[in-house]
């Protein structure tokens, strides 16, 4: 690259030394080739594009539309000010903010720690660059980000808190309750920020970029709420980002318009897998009994990633394909699951034709199809175990299950932002689907029950936490479910004398000979098969109790109109 240097415009010769490309011939006034900028304000970016820059800094407006590095000319001054590049800076902060020593710290933590997580597999740009990119520029995201980390240390403190006593305990508490006044405090400053955006415009004189980040903000609101463990505060928060979502109609708009600080797709394929793990609420209904709900695109062929986990997110979330669960009436089956196997195969496809065309895919992007291979995994075991005609074949296809938990375990310990297992600091929060939830989807199908019970171990070994779900809970429901399922023939064996008869999962009951009676056994094998009346068929979570608890019924019990099993769900 060309510089000035000396009053010469210097340019690399062949060798590599720089030599002058233009300079003052002796004896005249004329300047041959001498590089002379209209303007001494201007990115050299915007220059170099021959566009005209609005000069804003840090970094100006046409350089984040178009993700180009900002770089502004350096002064032939004593004031050298620093090239600036589209990159997060744990130092700059958006105009019209007042520097405050700790913010540093603060923001430095959110954009090393906390972003490294919040994607999970997926949207690695996004979270690492973007984010921290727009919290630079808007002052409403950069006190969520402070907020966030603040809450970060603070529940990390709180956490190392339980298992310590003495002075050390309350030493740690003041600390705490520093950072909790600290996260507040940024916290209702950015609300602030974007209350009075909200209250002065209309709504559809919104920019893009405008909307952008008050969708971004609510994402973080989402995220300090989930580190809080408030369940209010954050069905509150998908409540405010669903109404604005559809006030403005997220994705209808011109494509030309998207010109904002991240990609398009990153923020609608976490916007969408938000909407996939919500559970509907009397304000706010599941998505499926909304009057509109952002759509979900297509793809005839995949080009990046982000393309690839779009496609996905209707076979991991079934609230995304709501569409899907008519019945079919020549077979008696659920369309759903007729629908969900032919998507499998059509993903699956576009992906093979995706790793064929982009062999040299990063670390990360290689992580990210890895998991989603593990996916497809677990949906085709279950689908494989569900369509069997007998007890023997659905117990050899449950074997199955070992392996992919063998796969999970092996790439959790790759990916995991936490640096040991059985890890006391608090879990990693991510707005995606994560390993930690795949494990659950093999605690509930697998009939097993050593494999059952390797994947809840799993989900202790690296602890997560994805949208409204963490691993604590989920481990401590699921060996519920499993103690409940493995009781379930004595639990309704007097119920089956008494008359009310346990239905056939296979022919006969899965007897060779003789005649299957329902109201005499089943069809479980204890630890390795699990009958399809004894199947899960309710969870009713009781979170006001103390300690909370859950009631769990069989498909019978449900059936029959029987009493909840109640279990304690104590954690620490």
């Amino acid at each position: 690259m060309d510089r000035l240097e000396n009053g010469n415009l210097m340019s690399p010769s062949k060798n590599g030394d720089p030599k002058p490309k233009a300079k003052l011939e002796a004896g005249t006034n004329r300047r041959r080739n001498v590089f002379a900028p209209k303007t001494k304000t201007g990115c050299f970016t915007c220059r170099r594009r021959r566009i005209k820059c609005d000069e804003q800094r840090p970094i100006c407006k046409r350089c984040v539309s178009a993700r180009f590095d900002c770089e502004y000319p350096k002064l032939l001054s004593k004031k050298r000010p620093p090239v600036l590049v589209l990159q997060p800076s744990s130092s700059s902060q958006p105009a019209g903010t007042e520097h405050v020593g700790y913010e540093t710290e603060l923001f430095g933590c959110f954009r090393t720690f906390i972003v490294a997580s919040l994607g999970g597999s997926f949207n690695h740009l996004f979270w690492r660059v973007d984010v921290p990119a727009a919290a630079q520029i808007h002052p409403s995201l950069w006190h969520s980000a402070l907020a966030i980390a603040a809450i970060h240390h603070s529940a990390r403190l709180q956490k190392a808190r339980v298992r310590e006593s003495g002075i050390k305990q309350l030493q740690r508490n003041v600390i705490r309750n520093h950072y909790y006044i600290l996260a507040l405090t940024h916290y209702n400053k950015s609300i602030r920020h974007v209350a009075d955006l909200l209250g002065s415009r209309h709504l559809h004189s919104l920019t893009y970029m405008e909307k952008e980040m008050v969708i971004i903000n609510n994402i973080l609101y989402l995220g300090i709420c989930s580190m809080l463990e408030d369940p209010i505060q954050q069905n509150s928060h998908n409540t405010n980002l669903f109404n604005f979502l559809e006030a403005v109609r997220f994705g209808e708009e011109d494509p030309s318009t998207h010109s904002g600080v991240a990609r398009f797709e990153d923020l609608l394929s976490v916007v969408l897998a938000i909407d996939g793990s919500f559970d509907g609420n009397e304000k706010t209904p599941d998505r499926e009994f909304r009057a509109w709900a952002v759509a979900i695109p297509k793809h005839y062929a995949l080009q990046t990633i982000t393309q690839a986990y779009l496609e996905i997110l209707p076979v991991v979330y079934r609230r995304l394909a709501f569409s899907d669960t008519e019945i079919l009436p020549s077979t008696g089956q659920a369309m759903e699951e007729i629908l969900r196997q032919k998507r499998i195969r059509s993903f699956e496809a576009k992906l093979d034709a995706f790793e064929k065309g982009h062999r040299n895919l990063n670390q990360r992007d290689r992580e990210a199809v890895e998991m989603m291979r593990l996916y497809m995994q677990c949906m085709n075991i279950r689908s494989e175990i569900l369509g069997k005609t007998s007890r023997e074949d659905a117990m050899e296809h449950d074997a199955k299950w070992i392996a992919v938990v063998d796969q999970i375990g092996d790439l959790q310990a790759r990916t995991t932002p936490l640096d040991r297992p059985y890890s006391h600091e608090i879990a990693p929060i991510t707005f995606a689907p994560s390993l930690g939830a795949l494990l659950g989807t093999v605690a509930a199908s697998a009939h097993n029950v050593d494999t059952r019970r390797k994947a809840v171990d799993l989900m202790k070994k690296w602890p997560f936490k994805e949208n409204n779900t963490s691993s604590e809970e989920e481990a401590v429901g699921f060996e519920a479910m499993i103690d409940f399922g493995l009781r379930g023939p004595e639990r309704t064996r007097p119920w089956q004398q008494a008359g009310l008869p346990i239905l056939p999962t296979f022919e006969n009951g899965s007897l060779e000979s003789g005649i299957f009676d329902g109201c005499k056994g089943c069809e479980c094998i204890y630890g390795r098969f699990i009958c399809k009346d004894h199947k899960l068929g309710r969870y009713t979570p009781d979170m006001t109790s103390v300690p909370p608890r859950i009631g769990l019924l069989s498909m019978y019990e449900r059936r029959h109109e029987l009493p909840l099993t109640w279990y304690s769900l104590e954690y620490t």
